[in-house]
């Protein structure tokens, strides 16, 4: 981090808390960042306040830090020391966004869109051993690079669905076997033996097909019983 610059340094929610904000400013940086919802210190109005699609409500703290929530397709928290509720009309797109919301997209929109991309596909479950986890997150991040780097080098785009599995394709796959000499025959023939069908093949679907003239009779005093058709 680069401090006594006068500029902005945007954090991502892991990272933003208000306590830190004075902190920075007293280096001459500024704090922009998104919030957690239980992150202490936070202005129980602003939290509680139900929103219509596109209404903000902001809170400043003594220390001039504004807290600011912004409804769009879902609850916005955003802390900044440098931008306030004021809203811009946002190019190729209807409507007004808060310009902390622009400035913040402007600058993590590719952290974001890179979390909601590894969002899609997670591997990293509960039950796995942490070194396992650390792993597999490291391949899916080398993966999701390199789907980065083809839509940007390739004439021909693709999504990130076909690109994964093109790749488990390439990773799985197996040289098929050249076939043998003996194995290499001429058209038409065949070395496949066709198979001699048993009588008792033959007579099962007989009566499979027609079951009501296949009737059992019994011949002796004993349970055993004869077909009244086949041994007639």
């Amino acid at each position: 981090m680069i401090l006594k610059t006068r500029g902005t340094q945007f954090f991502w929610t892991i990272f933003t808390t208000q306590s830190i904000c004075p902190q920075l400013f007293a280096e001459e940086t500024h704090t922009t960042g998104t919030l957690r919802i239980n992150r202490k210190n936070n202005p129980v109005e602003v939290l509680q306040k139900k929103l219509a699609k596109g209404e903000v409500i902001c809170r400043w703290s003594d220390e001039g830090v504004c807290v600011l929530k912004w409804y769009d397709k879902q609850d916005v928290l955003l802390l900044s020391m440098e931008f306030g509720p004021e809203m811009i009309e946002v190019p190729k797109k209807l409507g007004m966004k808060p310009r902390v919301v622009v400035e913040y997209n402007n600058s993590m929109g590719g952290i974001d869109h890179f979390s909601q991309l590894m969002s899609y596909y997670t591997c990293e479950h509960r039950s796995l051993k942490w070194y396992k986890k650390i792993g597999i997150h490291i391949f899916q991040v080398l993966l999701l690079n390199s789907y980065f780097l083809y839509n940007k080098y390739s004439r021909q785009k693709t999504n990130l669905f076909d690109f994964r599995n093109e790749v488990i394709k390439s990773l799985l796959w197996v040289e098929k076997r050249q076939p043998s000499a003996a194995q290499k025959l001429t058209p038409g023939v065949t070395n496949k033996r066709k198979r001699k069908e048993s009588p008792a093949i033959k007579q099962s679907a007989i009566i499979k097909e027609n079951p009501a003239i296949h009737l059992a009779v019994v011949t002796t005093l004993f349970l055993a019983a004869l077909c009244s058709t086949c041994f007639s």
